[in-house]
């Protein structure tokens, strides 16, 4: 089942493909992006995109993980993804994200994460939204303060990254009245 496309000024946010592989595995590729994101290995092999890839067909299907594909507008470019993990039930969801990094300091993190957020609130009738980081990554800690949300809590040791524990920020965003 495919995903409706959201765009902003400057992004188109769709459905990922096969042939998006090349250029997931190249900019998920850098060791900073890996360092930052929970779920990217380094190095990033265009294997593991495939497979990621098929994963995220899965989640299509099965309604309980949305990813996008954040690209440019007009060229199409893959720039990132940003995906909403989905618990209905409860009528929450959590959102991630990650940019390649030479498209880092141009806002398309938050660009592309607030349109998702708004569709989401909208089209899942959620309550709350969540969002993470680690405790060290300082851009994504502006990114989901700029996004509205509220600082919770710190998750002493919450991942293991690379072998080693690693704390985790949460933050919450609840529904307007």
């Amino acid at each position: 089942m495919p995903i409706e496309t959201l765009t902003t000024t400057r992004l188109i946010l769709n459905e990922l493909g096969s042939e998006d592989a090349e250029a997931i595995s190249h900019l998920a590729s850098d060791k900073e992006i890996s360092d930052g994101v929970i779920g990217i290995p380094h190095p990033y092999s265009i294997e593991s995109a495939f497979k990621w890839i098929e994963s995220v067909h899965e989640g299509y299907k099965n309604g309980s993980v949305i990813t996008y594909a954040v690209r440019d507008i007009v060229s199409k470019e893959l720039y990132g993804c940003a995906t909403l993990f989905l618990t209905l039930k409860h009528q929450r969801a959590e959102v991630g994200y990650w940019i390649g990094k030479k498209y880092w300091n141009s806002g398309y993190a938050t660009e592309a994460t607030k349109t998702l957020i708004a569709y989401a609130f909208e089209k899942y009738n959620l309550n709350r939204i969540d969002a993470a980081h680690f405790a060290e990554n300082e851009a994504s800690r502006k990114v989901i303060e700029k996004l509205g949300f509220s600082y919770e809590g710190l998750r002493k040791n919450f991942f293991i990254k690379n072998g080693k524990a690693v704390d985790s920020k949460i933050y919450g965003l609840v529904r307007k009245s």
